[in-house]
């Protein structure tokens, strides 16, 4: 590698882009499925226009533990800050079925659940380590929000667990 390689700091993000079926019995509907984290939460959700973060919101919670998936989607994508989040596991559940779909991260940065309406027949579950540019960004990739870099001789561990059942 040339002196000039090894000086290089390579700013990096990474993340993951699974979809689940639900509903999986056609008897049910939306409305049958939450994601479940575990235990009561306190976070807001950023805000997109255009696939720009414009903002973010007051807490999507409001004291629960789950989001119910019915219209969740009507305002477009939920994007959550882990660390606004007191567990890294959240769990797609049908509330009468049982059946579940459970997601574990470790060293990432944001919780991406989306679908494409509320009509769709999956959902979006994706751990990621990188965000869109906000409003106004000035468009280096260094400076955008979530983005890594590492200096050369380092390294960052992710890693994301899927439990179905």
């Amino acid at each position: 590698m040339s002196a000039r390689g090894a000086s290089l700091k390579p700013p990096h993000s990474i993340g993951s882009h699974y979809n689940y079926m639900v509903p999986i019995d056609k008897k049910k509907t939306l409305e049958d499925y939450e994601i479940d984290f575990g235990f009561p939460q306190s976070a807001g959700r950023l805000v997109f226009s255009d696939g720009f973060i414009t903002g973010k919101t007051k807490d999507i919670f409001n004291g629960s533990r789950s989001l119910r998936l019915g219209n969740l989607f009507a305002s477009g994508a939920i994007a959550i800050a882990l660390a606004d989040l007191s567990t890294d596991t959240v769990t797609l559940c049908g509330i009468k079925s049982g059946h579940f779909t459970e997601i574990g991260m470790s060293n990432f940065d944001h919780l991406l659940l989306w679908a494409p309406s509320d009509t769709a027949p999956f959902v979006c579950m994706e751990a990621w380590a990188g965000l869109p540019d906000r409003i106004g960004h000035n468009k280096q990739l260094e400076n955008k929000d979530a983005i890594r870099i590492l200096t050369p001789g380092m390294e960052h561990t992710y890693s994301q667990h899927i439990k179905i059942g």
